[in-house]
């Protein structure tokens, strides 16, 4: 009985002995608890995943949305710590050039990750970064991004100039198409759309989406509902920035039979300030009303009742002469209704409006000419000259002038007086020029500086002015 007691308490005391020396051996090993709660140890990494951040894409030379990470365990399955981690672009686009990580060694923190971010070369396509955890042994993680090219142009790919019955949705979407600068799609880009004109107190328009995302053809979609007004409907789509924005997409709410548009077609780009409008009659037409309308009526228009044809020229400007219609840089709408009275036609008696539009082309300060005054010497003796310039494109008849004693043409407060006035040069005599008024003459002994550029209205973008010429009024000028 004495031996069986004595060798139950010596089982006890080897079985405290060996727990006393499993406390000790885990007290002296380092411990950190990670974020989640999991127990971290400053142990070398077994394995290594990676946690976020591959298979990202963003533009060309710009950084990704957010970092490569990793995670690194120890052979038990616990967060290692303190494993350092080196991080190496080992692949990138042929010839590309400025692709950099914010680290190139780190090392896992309390929650066993290490991270890095990537900012992607100046070549498009696919960068592979590899993150090596050295632990027992070295292990590898690999993480793809994928760099684009910007977007650089919008166009109008489909959908305008569609017809449908009020209150209906169009049967196709409108759809735009962007591209980069190399012609290839670009897919991810936001283009915004909202409803820019609508006859006259109609109601129930609407768009399915204020704004969508070009997909992977570069396309993005709306779908459109027409309102309970026969007309014209004009939505806008915009890519700020880009070649080609605003886009502007025309539809007809009608209740019977209208004219079919041929040429231009919708959103055309015309070669001249001049074209030829065409389009079918319904049968029985006797009489057709055209109007051509600038954007934001921002300019002359034409608005004619005739009896029945089928197209309509817009003479381009004859310089010094007449056919000043259209201006450059902007977009038009033309619209066309047809009536088969055969007296004066009532509001009752017309078919719906068939709408298009068309954009003129832009004009440019490089064909202008300006003519030096003094005969050459620059020097005057009046202080109410004439200033004329030459333009070889024929075309252009409305112009900004400027004239300032500062060569920066500032307008703010201590400027020197500004002379910022619109001239149609077809009707000044001379052609293309302007004199100073009577009321506001020139300052005697001073130096004057001037420009002149074409006038760009409606939704057009204003081009840059002429080069700069300069002359001085003599002290005694008058």
């Amino acid at each position: 009985m004495i031996r069986k007691a004595n060798h139950r308490r010596g089982s006890w005391l080897a079985a405290t002995l060996l727990s006393l020396a499993t406390i000790f051996s885990l007290t002296m090993m380092p411990v950190l608890t990670g974020l989640g709660g999991a127990t971290a140890f400053a142990a070398p990494a077994a394995s290594a995943t990676a946690s976020s951040g591959s298979n990202q894409s963003a533009h060309i030379s710009t950084a990704l949305p957010m970092p490569f990470s990793l995670t690194a365990y120890d052979i038990s399955g616990n967060l290692a710590v303190n494993n350092n981690v080196s991080w190496v672009v080992t692949s990138a686009p042929s010839g590309a050039n400025g692709q950099m990580l914010t680290s190139v060694s780190s090392a896992t923190d309390a929650d066993g990750k290490a991270s890095a971010l990537l900012t992607l070369g100046d070549k498009k396509g696919t960068y592979v970064v590899t993150a090596t955890v050295e632990g027992s042994q070295n292990i590898d993680v690999v993480f793809n991004a994928f760099a684009v090219m910007p977007p650089a142009s919008a166009s109008m790919s489909s959908g305008s100039n569609q017809s449908a019955n009020i209150r209906a949705q169009l049967p196709n979407p409108f759809v735009v198409l962007v591209k980069d600068a190399t012609g290839a799609p670009v897919a991810g880009t936001s283009v915004m759309w909202s409803i820019k004109s609508v006859p006259a107190g109609a109601m129930g328009m609407s768009l399915s989406a204020s704004s969508t995302m070009t997909d992977s053809n570069g396309k993005a979609f709306v779908d459109f509902t027409l309102g309970n007004l026969s007309g014209q409907y004009l939505v806008e789509a915009s890519v700020i920035g880009l070649e080609g924005d605003p886009i502007v997409f025309s539809a007809n709410a009608n209740v019977g039979a209208s004219a079919t548009l041929l040429t231009p077609s919708d959103g055309a780009m015309l070669a001249h300030l001049g074209s030829t409008l065409a389009w079918d009659n319904p049968e029985g037409t006797t009489q057709y009303e055209i109007r051509v309308i600038p954007m934001n009526n921002d300019g002359p228009g034409i608005n004619l009742v005739r009896n029945v044809e089928s197209s309509y020229t817009i003479d381009a400007p004859i310089f010094g002469s007449g056919n000043y219609v259209l201006l450059p840089g902007m977009t038009y709408t033309w619209q066309v209704r047809t009536t088969s009275a055969t007296v004066v036609a009532g509001e009752s008696d017309w078919s719906p409006w068939a709408f298009r539009t068309f954009k003129t082309p832009t004009s440019s300060s490089a064909t202008i000419s300006l003519h030096h005054l003094g005969n050459g010497s620059g020097m005057i003796d009046i202080l109410h000259p004439t200033l004329s310039w030459e333009n070889s494109n024929a075309e252009v008849f409305y112009y900004e002038i400027q004239i300032s004693r500062d060569p920066n043409f500032g307008s703010g407060s201590g400027s020197p007086f500004l002379y910022w006035e619109l001239r149609h040069g077809g009707l000044t005599s001379p052609l293309n020029s302007y004199t100073i008024p009577n009321q506001f003459g020139l300052e005697a002994g001073a130096t004057y500086f001037w420009h002149v550029r074409p006038r760009i209205q409606g939704d057009g973008v204003a081009v840059d002015w002429s080069s700069t010429s300069s002359f001085m009024t003599s002290a005694s000028a008058q």
